[in-house]
């Protein structure tokens, strides 16, 4: 968090790594020495070269790994933790030892998984002795000098001097001499600040030619978590529009439902069904609906999280708290919902359904009969609402909307009209005190 990275800028051809140079001396001791004299926050410095060597023997059981010439403090300013042996110090950097340290994935790949301390390696024509093995990190694809993706477990580190006088990089004529300057500043250093100290004493030693990157872990992490934070959002706005679109579609559903069940809710209301029981139906058909599709979509996407972390080596997580979350408003809204539509059924719906009710259960005594009770069954819901002077009724854009407790009530007056009309045989009462017609 406290580190401050420079790297060496690449060059796609020897024509301008040429013109560079003209401007430009590229990374070098120079800088090192310019950067430790001028910033007295610096901590630990490290510079490092990497080479991709031509020969490792015993031969490597996957990739070839990269050879990295570092100082020992750069196992400090990285946090390189040593699972074997130990990592070379000073002194082995100041005598040029032929020793090296394996990255986890690096030892596996030579050495296998055995105890590699004191083991030998050959990297190109010189002989290394392993002294150390890194545990692994988890960083593993990081970008490593020169932008390129690199398995940071799958390294050697050399000391730097030994890197300098025992190898030879076929490609040092179109590299700089330091492939990167590692920095680890004070407790008390604020990073940003200080790389831009790095970048104006870079620029002058290089004479203001950008072959040189300067990276902030820390700037980084705040970034990546900025990222997840905007990414965060977004999902559960994507989430929100789900849950509304859900909804509306619910609401559709039930609508459609209630409309076309206004013959049954009359039926039911005049043989004695309270509202009570009309209400408690229709809420319960909505609630297992809901529920039923809560429950597959689910079950769809505790499938669609497994595979995620199956094909794509993702990890997910489904908690109890997202499942509750994502759920419960559409059963809220399926049940708001349909009470309010049990409570306000257009009058306008409600004639024509009645009327095809009434005249189909009487069509069987006369066509012109049929017409004559539906029209009385009309004149009588115009009444009642005159007689009540609209004060228990509600009007919504000119439309006046009654439930269907009403209808129940107006079809008990039809019953006596019917009666007077046909007499009895034609016209009989429930057990429960509503009205049933029947046919006789």
């Amino acid at each position: 968090m406290r580190n401050v990275l420079g790297d060496a800028r690449p060059t796609a051809s020897r024509e301008e790594f040429m013109q560079r140079r003209k401007s430009s001396p590229g990374l070098s001791e120079r800088d090192v020495r310019i950067l430790r004299t001028n910033i007295e926050s610096i901590e630990l410095l490290s510079s490092r070269r990497a080479m991709h060597p031509a020969q490792v023997l015993p031969k490597p059981a996957k990739d070839m790994p990269e050879l990295y010439g570092v100082n020992a403090s750069y196992a400090a300013i990285h946090s390189l933790h040593v699972a074997e042996g130990k990592f070379f110090s000073q002194a082995d950097d100041d005598a040029s030892a032929t020793l090296c340290v394996l990255g986890e994935q690096a030892k596996v790949n030579l050495l296998g998984y055995a105890s590699a301390i004191g083991k030998f390696i050959k990297v190109n024509d010189t002989w290394l002795e392993v002294v150390g093995v890194l545990s692994e990190q988890l960083m593993a694809g990081a970008s490593s000098s020169g932008g390129s993706m690199q398995d940071i477990n799958n390294l050697v580190y050399i000391p730097l001097n030994t890197f300098q006088y025992r190898f030879w990089d076929s490609s040092a004529g179109q590299k700089d001499d330091l492939d990167g300057i590692e920095l680890r500043l004070r407790e008390d250093a604020d990073s940003v600040e200080v790389a831009k100290v790095v970048t104006a004493v870079l620029n002058q030693t290089h004479h203001e030619v950008q072959d040189y990157s300067v990276t902030i872990p820390a700037a980084l992490l705040a970034q990546q978590k900025r990222t997840q934070t905007i990414f965060t959002y977004v999902m559960v706005a994507i989430a929100a529009i789900s849950l509304l679109v859900g909804g509306i579609g619910i609401m559709n559903i039930v609508l459609a439902t209630v409309m076309e069940r206004t013959r049954e809710i009359g039926i039911r209301r005049s043989v004695g069904a309270r509202r009570f029981d009309i209400v408690r139906q229709f809420l319960t058909e909505s609630v297992l609906i809901s529920m039923g599709g809560g429950l597959l979509g689910i079950g769809f996407g505790f499938f669609l999280a497994w595979l995620i972390a199956r094909t794509a080596e993702w990890k997910t997580i489904v908690t109890t708290a997202s499942v509750l979350i994502a759920g419960s408003p559409h059963i809220e809204q399926a049940q708001s919902r349909q009470v309010r539509l049990l409570q306000q059924v257009p009058l306008k719906i409600l004639l024509l359904e009645h009327r095809e009710l009434v005249g189909g259960h009487l069509a069987a005594v006369r066509a012109e009969l049929a017409v004559e009770l539906a029209a009385r069954f009309e004149s009588l819901l115009f009444t009642l609402l005159r007689a009540r002077g609209g004060d228990h009724f509600l009007f919504q854009n000119g439309e006046v909307l009654l439930d269907p407790f009403e209808v129940g009530v107006m079809l008990v007056g039809l019953r006596s009209q019917l009666a007077e009309r046909f007499g009895d045989r034609s016209v009989g009462g429930s057990e429960r005190g509503g009205v049933a017609l029947e046919i006789g």
